[in-house]
């Protein structure tokens, strides 16, 4: 991922454009990084109740918290495809909703964290479903003719036959053994930024990610997961400080107690080029349908838009008779970035 990552998107040689304008341009500067990633995964304990209406419709409780992450997207597609088999074609998601987690419903449930939520659940919900198919079955044997059968039909005889229509399936989430689910996600990213060195303002140019998602369950999902997650990095590397009071009267106040002064990344945070890609992966062996979570890993490949900036100071302190080492606090908003720099009150004036 390294060499294809670097290879495609000219890192050399945009390295040494950027070292040639650092030694042309004092108060504007321009920094470039690229760095891996290694993380590791383990899946939690997750259970699943999987309900089937006599009308066809599904609903679905299970043991994870939906929180934007498309866990309920991604739980419904398994729902649809391990159901339909019996029909030769997925359901369809319109047919699926879910009822509020709940642990009256599903107890006993890990937390809903690590990026692994829908992994869990959603083999939780296929070993549910798979249940369910053994016992629809025998209906389908009778009905099955040339033309074949519908869900609905299928599922009206069913429920005529007294069929338990109602499956309760977990996942232990295990350290070893068949419920368990260990492994590495990788990531290499290369962040290329531009810098003010009167103001510390840093604007992200450029950012190229390659992540290993192996087989993704839902790529639009895992590439918004994935562009979500830098930016939030962004925010936890360059923007996101919290300020406390150290006058007597108020020690320890929070003062960053709004936009105005606790800086969440907005929409000028986003690179102006923003390019990400999975590496093709259909061969993992571990991971759930050959799956990799996709939240937490890019969100550290942020790391790479932090050394840009280290990169583009390192520039401004040679230009200031100023050593190469020099201590960079996270995060590196404007005022930390100017006194790095060595940017001195007299310069601004002169500005």
């Amino acid at each position: 991922m390294w060499k294809q990552l670097k290879a495609k998107h000219k890192i050399d040689a945009r390295y040494a454009e950027i070292e040639k304008f650092n030694t042309e341009n004092r108060w504007r500067k321009r920094g470039l990084a690229m760095v891996p990633v290694r993380y590791g995964m383990m899946v939690f304990n997750k259970s699943a109740l999987v309900n089937i209406y006599s009308d066809g419709t599904i609903i679905i409780t299970q043991a994870g918290s939906e929180m934007g992450q498309g866990l309920y997207v991604k739980v419904a597609q398994v729902a649809a495809a391990t159901l339909g088999k019996i029909i030769g074609k997925p359901l369809d998601l319109d047919m699926i909703r879910f009822s509020e987690t709940d642990s009256n419903v599903v107890p006993n449930a890990a937390f809903t964290g690590g990026s692994t939520g829908s992994e869990g659940v959603a083999t939780a919900v296929q070993r549910a479903c798979n249940i369910l198919l053994e016992r629809l079955k025998p209906i389908h044997e009778i009905l099955d003719n040339k033309d074949g059968v519908a869900w609905q039909e299928l599922i009206g005889a069913a429920r005529g036959a007294n069929v338990d229509l109602s499956a309760e399936a977990q996942f232990g989430g295990n350290v070893s053994g068949e419920d368990s689910l260990l492994y590495n996600n990788y990531g290499v990213a290369a962040s290329e930024i531009a810098l003010d060195v009167l103001t510390g303002e840093v604007e992200l140019v450029r950012t190229d990610m390659m992540y290993d998602c192996g087989k993704s369950l839902n790529p639009a999902i895992d590439i918004g997961q994935a562009e979500g997650a830098y930016l939030m990095g962004v925010g936890n590397y360059l923007r996101e400080k919290i300020m406390v009071s150290e006058e007597k009267k108020s020690y320890g106040k929070l003062i960053s107690d709004g936009t105005w002064k606790y800086k969440i990344p907005g929409i000028k945070d986003v690179p102006k080029i923003f390019n990400v890609e999975f590496l093709e992966n259909k061969e993992f062996d571990k991971g759930f349908l050959s799956s990799k979570a996709s939240g937490e890993p890019p969100l550290v490949l942020a790391t790479s838009a932090l050394m840009a900036v280290r990169h583009a100071i390192r520039s401004a302190r040679r230009d200031a008779k100023l050593s190469d080492h020099f201590r960079l606090d996270v995060p590196a908003t404007p005022e930390v970035i100017i006194e790095a720099c060595g940017t001195t009150p007299e310069q601004l004036s002169l500005s």
